[in-house]
């Protein structure tokens, strides 16, 4: 009799360390990748990761006084000979909850067809009040996995 106990206690420890397990990895994380506080507001972004691979780049964009609308977003990549290149990310932004989403892939996409190199770039909002905000140094590595190079930290 302690027996078969024992081996239903053992079973329905296993389906709820199962059930555990399998919903955790479900979920969508966010980590924030950058941060950067100005006088009028500040820009955070953000990975979206599910399933340990990038889903989308969020990008959170605050205005202290009112709510002024977002006139354009781009990818500012500044080239080793200090030229700056402009990507225009407007057409592919998706309106969230958390902010302004961008598919990953369509991301490295457009960042590959405009430059193939491995180059630092920021992500710049620009308001209709001529307000620009801009995020932290990011870079791709070798596995076009997004970084911030100043700490090193991947995500």
């Amino acid at each position: 009799m302690q027996d078969i106990l024992t081996y239903v206690i053992i079973f329905g420890l296993l389906i709820v360390f199962t059930y555990v397990f399998l919903s955790n990895k479900e979920k969508t994380k966010q980590f924030v990748l950058s941060q950067k506080d100005y006088s009028f507001g500040s820009l955070k972004v953000l990975v979206e990761k599910q399933n340990k691979e990038i889903k989308s780049l969020i990008v959170n964009p605050y205005i202290k006084q009112g709510n002024e609308t977002v006139l354009d977003i781009t990818a500012e990549v500044t080239l080793k000979n200090k030229e700056t290149l402009v990507i225009d990310l407007a057409g592919n932004i998706i309106e969230t909850e958390a902010g302004i989403s961008i598919p990953f892939t369509k991301f490295t996409e457009m960042f590959q067809e405009m430059t193939n190199k491995l180059e630092y770039f920021k992500i710049v909002i620009t308001f209709a009040s001529n307000k620009k905000l801009k995020s932290g140094n990011l870079a791709f590595n070798k596995k076009w996995s997004i970084y911030t190079p100043d700490t090193g930290k991947y995500n």
